[in-house]
């Protein structure tokens, strides 16, 4: 036995205390090692370009499923919004960059309905997004001139029930085309603001309780905002005074009245007769 344990070194003798705490050698030999695990996914292009959060760059890369949204843009007057938001909208996709004009293309024709949408028809079927949007300017652009918006603007004054926000807005919208034309600087335009806001104010009061405010705030957007802090203001500090109103008197309280004063009357007569009469008797029984 000794002499094959000897000759086959695989066997071993151990002692018995070794025996608990052993365990048995299992052959490797012939075994291929086992596969590295896979790669993880995180920087693959698909996840990149699906938008999960978290995993890789989604910044930069847009899935070919995802399109921007545009509002519904018709022409007319039910329209969702008008043409130079909707002009805006596809604009600001545009200068970003961040789909395809094909993808663009899709949005924008989306997003046109009714009248603005027949106007495709007169285009080539491979109009770009920027073809697209000179033809409907052409139709429902502003066409007045630099002078012309000038003369709207400083004729414009606050309507009556009309906010100071809604009136600053109006400004703005006037204002706006002069300044895409490029012949009013930024700088100017917010100067023209300031002094035509503030001095088309149609209450006298809130004028003069903003007085200040126009002197010392040079930003128009802060300057409205600390105007519309005061209109707020006044309009809390006026409390409705309450008015009695007396009713006239009717000439059924007239009459009423006299019949009142008349029965008064009839009633005292009686008294005195019967304190007469009283004392009448009282004399005969003696």
């Amino acid at each position: 036995m000794i002499k094959f344990l000897h000759t086959h070194t695989d066997y071993k003798v151990i002692a018995g205390h070794e025996q608990r705490h052993s365990t048995p050698k299992v052959k490797t030999e012939g075994i291929p090692p086992r596969p590295p695990p896979p790669t993880p996914i995180r920087g693959s292009s698909f996840l990149r370009t699906g938008g999960i959060q978290g995993f890789g760059n989604t910044s930069s890369s847009f899935s070919a499923y995802q399109r921007p949204r545009f509002p519904i843009f018709s022409g007319e007057a039910k329209s969702e919004a008008t043409f130079d938001v909707w002009m805006f909208e596809v604009k600001c996709v545009l200068r970003e960059g961040n789909y395809s004009d094909s993808v663009v293309l899709q949005s924008v024709r989306g997003s046109l309905k009714g009248k603005a949408r027949s106007l495709l028809l007169s285009l080539s079927e491979h109009a770009s997004p920027q073809q697209i949007l000179d033809k409907l300017e052409g139709v429902y652009g502003n066409v007045y001139t630099s002078e012309a918006l000038l003369e709207k603007f400083y004729k414009e004054t606050q309507q009556q029930n009309q906010t100071v926000a809604d009136f600053g807005m109006t400004l703005e919208s006037i204002i706006q085309p002069a300044v895409e034309k490029g012949d009013i600087t930024f700088e100017t335009k917010n100067e023209m603001l300031r002094s035509k806001f503030w001095s088309g104010i149609r209450d006298p009061l809130l004028k003069n309780s903003s007085r200040y405010k126009f002197d010392t705030v040079k930003d128009f957007d802060q300057l409205r905002k600390e105007i519309r802090a005061i209109e707020l203001e006044l309009l809390n500090s006026e409390k409705p005074t309450s008015i009695v109103q007396h009713q006239p008197i009717s000439s059924d309280s007239v009459k009423l009245d006299d019949i009142l004063k008349k029965i008064d009357r009839m009633g005292k007569r009686l008294d005195t007769l019967e304190k007469k009469d009283t004392r009448g008797s009282t004399k005969d029984y003696r």
